[in-house]
């Protein structure tokens, strides 16, 4: 049985967990974040902010 081999899979099995993670949190928090805007602009009036928008 190699136990070095055993210990760097968990190893490395952990660090992707982490990443996965850490990627889902962010997926998290930029749709949250796009809600709100999106909110925000509903709550403006999208008519009104399109008409004053980019020229």
């Amino acid at each position: 049985m190699n136990y070095y081999k055993q210990v760097e899979s968990l190893i490395k099995n952990n660090e992707i967990n982490k990443k996965v993670r850490a990627l889902q949190d962010n997926s998290e928090t930029l749709l949250t974040y796009w809600n709100i805007g999106k909110l925000i602009v509903e709550a403006q009036g999208r008519e009104k902010r399109a008409s004053m928008g980019m020229v």
